[in-house]
């Protein structure tokens, strides 16, 4: 589910292959269905800055719509997005995606995979994050209960953060370790969930 402010409009997606918008200012009333997936729709992300929707569908599709008027004005092809924790805007010009055990990074202006990044070694990704305030660099979990830290402006610079988990990481988030409105990198801690019963927080 994502919230457009602008519209006061709540989007949410389904496994009956449909994207429905709903009417937050007159009691969540119903107003459009878009159905141009096939198969299940299992995740959509909102970049605010640019007013566009990315869908992901189980056929291997993600779609580019327009929040303006809800059409849709591209697609990906052989996009396949496994989990609602797949996609994830990030900054205002990009949404990055996972399919299996590639990063994929989208430029949200030109719908181009500027980047993509392989990851065999650590098996199926199936959450990632953006960390805030260290510029590049995304969170990831892993199948095999990795915790990587990806610099997609670099690369070469990604670390692999140490004694993570025994089995599949089910979820990454963040927890704030500070009232102050002005944060700092020591502020913010990484929450990694996992199959191994476990929860780890990592500064």
């Amino acid at each position: 589910i994502v919230y457009i402010a602008s519209k006061n409009h709540l989007i949410s997606c389904s496994y009956d292959c449909t994207i429905k918008i709903w009417d937050c200012s007159n009691k969540y009333n119903y107003l459009y269905t878009l159905n141009k997936h096939i198969k299940e729709v299992i995740s959509i992300v909102y970049n605010e800055h640019h007013n566009t929707l990315f869908s992901a569908g189980k056929e291997g599709v993600v779609r580019v719509w327009k929040a303006s008027d809800y059409t849709s004005v591209y697609k990906l092809n052989d996009t396949y997005v496994y989990s609602s924790r797949n996609m994830i805007t990030y900054n205002k010009d990009y949404v990055v995606l996972c399919t299996g055990n590639k990063i994929m990074v989208v430029n949200v202006k030109s719908y181009v995979v500027e980047k993509d990044f392989n990851f065999d070694f650590y098996g199926v990704i199936n959450c990632l994050m953006s960390v805030p305030n260290n510029n590049g660099v995304i969170a990831l979990g892993s199948e095999k209960g990795h915790i990587i830290l990806l610099n997609i402006n670099n690369k070469a610079t990604s670390i692999e953060v140490e004694n993570t988990h025994s089995n599949w990481v089910t979820c990454i988030g963040l927890m704030l370790c500070a009232s102050s409105s002005s944060l700092t990198d020591n502020d913010v801690a990484i929450v990694s969930s996992s199959c191994d019963g476990t929860v780890k927080v990592w500064k």
